[in-house]
């Protein structure tokens, strides 16, 4: 259900190992270093800064997983983790083509065909999927720490490589100007 893209050239992969590294970055700490806690938007009430807070979101459940497990995300939630991480679910079309004029059916028997896409529960395997993806990129980062260097330097060169081609005469950057 989760196509991997074809492979790309190893200075595309390190652009997009670098975007992964830096959005897993912490965007709002306190003055401790501690997360800072989010209240409701809007909310002046301090009572609603205690109460649990929704499950809407990717940054809900990594916020306490417990408490917003995947399955209780709705499924836009769950494509958005994989399509962030530049992963792409394959449409139930797609996946499962008409054949002899009925719906296509899922390797695992389960649900979607007879409903016309997928299940809620086919939703949440993907987003384990693309989470587990982000562990093994997380793990080999661990384990080879000289790779976010030179995954920067290549990051740099190919943003460098591309200004040129679009500078050049006849570059993509002139593309449809009379």
């Amino acid at each position: 259900m989760v196509r991997r893209p074809r492979i790309p050239p190893p200075n595309v992969i390190a652009a997009v190992l670098i975007v992964l590294i830096f959005s897993a970055l912490p965007t709002a700490l306190s003055s401790d270093g501690n997360a800072v806690k989010e209240t409701y938007a809007g909310s002046t009430n301090e009572a609603d800064a205690d109460a649990p807070r929704p499950c809407r979101t990717e940054e809900d459940h990594l916020a306490d997983t417990e408490a917003c497990p995947l399955a209780s995300l709705p499924d836009a939630a769950l494509i958005k983790m994989c399509t962030d991480r530049g992963l792409e679910i394959i449409p139930f079309e797609e996946a499962y083509p008409a054949e002899a004029g009925g719906a296509g059916t899922p390797a695992d028997g389960d649900g979607g065909a007879a409903a016309g896409g997928y299940a809620h529960e086919d939703y949440v395997a993907a987003a384990e999927q693309c989470l587990g993806v982000d562990r093994e990129i997380d793990s080999i980062l661990e384990e080879h720490p000289e790779l976010v260097s030179q995954l920067e330097e290549e990051a740099v060169a190919l943003r460098q490589e591309i200004g040129e081609q679009l500078r050049a005469p006849g570059g993509s950057g002139d593309a449809g100007v009379s």
